[in-house]
C-alpha cells in the first residue's frame, strides 16, 4: 500500500500565520510600551537633574552673597559716601533675573605668589540669554571678577542647558513681606546713615527644567535661601 505525503492546507496555513501575527503583535506592544516608559523616565530624570543642578549652583552663589569679612569703614562708616564706595552692596533682582556680589576664599590663599590667581569677589548674574532667530532661548550664568591672571579670565559666561524658566521673589525682613523685585541702588539712596537691610533676608526661586528632544518633559523644583552676611 503506497503512502502519500500530505501537506498543509491553505486554511491551516492561514490560521497558523494568524496565530503568529497575534503573538508578535502582543510582543511588539509590550516591547513598545516598555520603550515608551523607559524614554519617559529618562526624560523625567534629565529634566529633574537639569533643574537640580541649577538649584545647586544658584544656592551656592546666593549663600556667598555678602559673606565677606566684617565691615570696617572707619569714622565714615555711616555716611552716604562710604555706602557708595563699598560697591559690594549690589543685589538686583526681578521676577526673572538676579545680579549680586559673591565672595569666596581666594584661589591663591596658600599658593606661591607667582601662581595664577583670581580675586575673591565676583559679580554674578542669572538671566535669560538674548533671543536669537532659530535658536531656542536658554538661561546663562555670567561672572565678572575684580582681577584674574592667566589662565583665569576676568569674565565668564556659561549656558545653563535645559532650563525652561526661573522665577524669583525676595523677602524684606524689615517689612516682613515678599517682593517681586529688589534693587540695592534704590535702597542706598533712601538710607543716609545705615547700611543695614540692604540685602533681602531670603530669596525664593522656582526652577523649571526640561529634557531635550521634540517632546520635552518638564520638572519643577522650588527652594528658599537665607542670605547670611554682616551687612544686616
Amino acid at each position: 500500500m503506497e503512502l502519500r505525503e500530505r501537506g498543509y492546507t491553505l486554511l491551516e496555513l492561514t490560521v497558523g500565520l494568524g496565530i503568529i501575527v497575534l503573538i508578535m503583535s502582543g510582543v511588539y506592544a509590550t516591547f513598545s510600551a516598555g520603550l515608551g516608559a523607559y524614554d519617559n523616565y529618562r526624560k523625567e530624570c534629565e529634566a529633574y537633574l537639569s533643574a537640580r543642578n541649577m538649584v545647586k549652583n544658584l544656592t551656592r552663589d546666593l549663600r556667598a552673597t555678602g559673606a565677606s569679612e566684617p565691615i570696617f569703614l572707619g569714622k565714615n562708616s555711616g555716611t552716604m559716601a562710604a555706602l557708595i564706595k563699598r560697591s559690594y552692596f549690589v543685589f538686583k533682582g526681578t521676577a526673572g533675573a538676579v545680579e549680586f556680589m559673591t565672595y569666596s576664599r581666594p584661589v591663591s590663599l596658600y599658593w606661591p605668589e607667582y601662581f595664577p590667581r583670581r580675586s575673591y569677589r565676583a559679580k554674578v548674574s542669572y538671566a535669560a540669554a538674548p533671543a536669537l532667530e532659530g535658536v531656542e532661548p536658554c538661561f546663562q550664568r555670567s561672572s565678572s571678577w575684580d582681577f584674574a591672571t592667566a589662565p583665569w579670565k576676568n569674565e565668564e559666561t556659561e549656558a545653563l542647558d535645559n532650563i525652561s524658566s526661573v522665577s524669583f521673589s525676595f523677602y524684606d525682613g524689615k517689612k516682613q513681606v515678599w517682593l517681586d523685585s529688589w534693587d540695592t541702588d534704590a535702597l542706598i539712596k533712601m538710607k543716609s546713615k545705615s547700611f543695614h537691610n540692604l540685602l533681602p533676608q531670603m530669596v525664593n526661586f522656582k526652577v523649571t527644567g526640561k529634557s531635550s528632544g521634540v517632546k520635552p518633559v518638564y520638572a519643577v523644583l522650588e527652594s528658599c535661601v537665607n542670605l547670611v552676611g554682616y551687612e544686616r
